[in-house]
């Protein structure tokens, strides 16, 4: 082979490994201009996803503002479950043309719902007078807990995490949520009550000696589990202090019925007559048995709501959590007091 043959060899190959190289370049250039176009277009749709989101999410809450605000039919001033705000959360879906997502909204009765906050306070200073207010709303806790199936129990730390490892009995659960809310630092113990609080025997830090915030700050109380707060979210509330701690029996639960002193079949029959019309004040008397003190634990209109509005989209799922005030009178108005955004 001559010098001459040898070195256009050489060029070739160059030439050769240039082209690789190139077309190698090239091909990167191309997937990173596709990767990137991909890329931006989700930024793009998630962006616009958001947005329509959000539009959707605020106009779910102007909806049951509307909805809240209707006219008292002729004849009706309470609060229960056949009006317009409380029927919306059966339709499977809020449908809006031209628009790809699947909108859902569910207004909840709040003063439907037994306040935690209420079951701390000042007990009996003659063991056989009547219940004060505070033992009755803690009696009716712990029936409603029994009724749930809270039992003592032991869990598996890496799944529920709850403080001691053990689920606690109903009566126990409900001392040591007293435990937890009411201001001393010694374990809750009452006459007549069976329930005993667990204070004393944990250290101090872990009992917050204040009224709950929000139904999530059970998950730090001794015994409590998300499972069990799943069970327990839609017959309990936690209130700030504000308005009456009454529950509408017009639109309370069943189960709540039951534990706060209705023989279950006479809850059934109240449960079914509502349905067609709502229980007035004037019939509370007759309803709690001329029991003067269990009737005033209940009245039939309702001043505290939360809303809640889904809105699934193609690629992302957003929510909308608000506290609405409603007041009382013909001409009722709503008050947005808080908004969360998930």
């Amino acid at each position: 082979m001559t010098g001459a043959e040898s070195t256009n060899k050489s060029e070739r190959g160059v030439a050769l490994l240039l082209a690789v190289f190139v077309i190698a370049l090239a091909t990167v250039f191309v997937f990173e201009l596709g990767t990137r176009a991909r890329f931006d277009q989700q930024i793009s749709r998630s962006f616009s996803e958001g947005i329509q989101g959000d539009y959707v999410l605020r106009s779910g809450l102007n909806l049951s503002r509307v909805l809240l605000e209707v006219p008292k039919i002729d004849g009706i001033n309470e609060d229960w479950l056949g009006e317009p705000w409380s029927l919306i959360g059966s339709a499977p879906s809020l449908p809006i043309a031209g628009f790809l997502a699947e909108p859902r909204l569910l207004i909840v009765d709040e003063n439907a719902k037994l306040d935690l906050n209420s079951i701390a306070g000042r007990a009996r200073a003659n063991p056989d007078a009547a219940r004060t207010s505070s033992e009755f709303w803690r009696d009716s806790l712990t029936e409603l807990f029994t009724g749930l199936g809270f039992a003592s129990e032991s869990y598996d730390p890496a799944e529920y995490r709850t403080v001691g490892d053990n689920g606690l009995e109903a009566a126990q659960q409900v001392a040591t949520i007293i435990d937890f809310i009411d201001a001393d630092k010694t374990s809750y113990s009452s006459a007549g009550f069976r329930g005993e609080g667990i204070e004393s025997s944990f250290p101090k830090s872990v009992f917050f000696n204040r009224k709950l915030e929000n139904l999530t700050e059970l998950l730090l109380v001794p015994g409590m589990t998300l499972e069990r707060l799943t069970r327990i979210a839609p017959f309990v509330r936690v209130s700030a202090g504000e308005g009456s701690q009454q529950v509408n029996v017009n639109t309370a639960p069943l189960e709540l019925l039951i534990a706060m002193g209705f023989p279950e079949a006479d809850a059934v029959e109240l449960v079914q007559q509502r349905l067609g019309f709502p229980i007035k004040a004037e019939n509370l008397n007759q309803i709690a048995f001329g029991d003067q003190q269990l009737r005033s634990y209940f009245k039939v209109t309702s001043n505290q709501f939360s809303v809640y509005v889904r809105v699934a989209l193609p690629n992302s799922e957003r929510w909308l959590k608000a506290n609405v005030g409603v007041s009382s009178g013909a001409n009722r108005k709503t008050t947005v007091k808080t908004i969360e955004y998930y």
